[in-house]
């Protein structure tokens, strides 16, 4: 104890909030079709393997994301990076979507307290408006 004491920026600091999840998906689909009275049988694999987890980076700061590799696609799925602030009685939430068909970003302070949830400042720009 008495190194981590003397040396600190030496040892990781595992007393910070965080998580992380990895999940691998599997989806095998089969659609049968008849038009013009010809049977068509058309078989879909997807698969993915995605990441997501968050951070406290300090009490009042945390960080979050997801994303994930689509082995068909050989691309990357969706993926998105949100920040979240605790501003005593107020709370700040940005939450972005680089890339993709649903490229975004969402910014939104709002009044913590549940009586006062009308209370608020929402900016966005969705896929929409790209």
């Amino acid at each position: 104890m008495q190194d981590i004491i003397e040396n600190p920026e030496q040892y990781i600091d595992w007393s910070i909030p965080w998580d992380l999840t990895i999940s691998y998906s599997f989806n095998y689909t089969v659609a049968h079709k008849y038009p013009n009275s010809i049977y068509e049988r058309n078989e879909n694999i997807v698969q993915t393997l995605g990441v997501s987890g968050n951070v406290s980076i300090t009490p009042k700061w945390k960080i979050g994301f997801m994303t994930g590799w689509d082995f068909e696609a050989e691309d990357l799925s969706y993926t998105s990076l949100s920040f979240y602030r605790d501003l005593h009685c107020w709370e700040m939430r940005f939450n972005w979507i680089p890339t993709g068909a649903r490229q975004s970003w969402n910014f939104t302070i709002n009044a913590k307290a549940s009586i006062l949830q009308d209370l608020k400042l929402n900016k966005k720009k969705d896929f929409r408006d790209y």
